[in-house]
C-alpha cells in the first residue's frame, strides 16, 4: 500500500512538472542587449551591430551623423538595419564619433559627406580630412560627395 501511494505522488508530480518543463523551454533563441542611446555627455555609444552605410550631412547647428546598422535584434531578418541620427555641433565632436563609430566596425572604409548649399570648398575639405583620420589613425579613407 505504501509503495503505491508513492507512485501515485509520483505520478502526480511528474503530470504537473513535465507540461511547465515544455512551457519554460523553447526552440527560440534568446539574448540579452544593452539599449543604451547616445548622449551628449561623453557616454560611449551602442549603436548595435557593423555598419552597413554611414551618412553626415551639415546641418544649421553642427552635423547630423546616421548610420544604418544591421540589427542586433535576435528576431531580425538577416539584412535588416536600425537607422540612428547622432549630433554633432562641432569638428572635434565629429571627430569623437568616427572614432566610435570606426571602433565599432573597423572594417568599415567609406562615408558619404553631404554639404551644405552654402558650404565652401575650404569647409568641406577641412570635414574631408577629419573623417579620412591620420596615417597612423586611418577612419574612413573612401568618402563620396553628396548633394541635396
Amino acid at each position: 500500500m505504501d509503495i503505491r501511494a508513492s507512485v501515485m505522488a509520483t505520478a502526480a508530480l511528474m503530470l504537473l512538472l513535465l507540461p511547465l518543463a515544455l512551457l519554460c523551454t523553447s526552440l527560440e533563441r534568446r539574448a540579452a542587449i544593452p539599449l543604451s542611446l547616445t548622449g551628449g555627455d561623453g557616454v560611449k555609444a551602442n549603436l548595435g551591430g557593423s555598419i552597413a552605410e554611414l551618412r553626415i550631412a551639415r546641418t544649421e547647428t553642427g552635423f547630423a551623423v546616421t548610420t544604418l546598422t544591421n540589427s542586433t535584434d535576435i528576431r531580425a531578418l538577416p539584412g535588416q538595419h536600425e537607422t540612428r541620427v547622432l549630433r554633432a555641433k562641432d569638428l572635434s565632436e565629429l571627430h569623437r564619433i568616427a572614432r566610435q563609430l570606426k571602433a565599432l566596425d573597423p572594417s568599415h572604409t567609406e562615408t558619404t559627406l553631404i554639404p551644405s548649399p552654402t558650404s565652401t570648398t575650404s569647409e568641406v575639405v577641412r570635414w574631408m580630412d577629419v573623417l579620412r583620420g591620420g596615417p597612423s589613425d586611418p577612419l574612413f579613407p573612401q568618402i563620396v560627395l553628396q548633394t541635396y
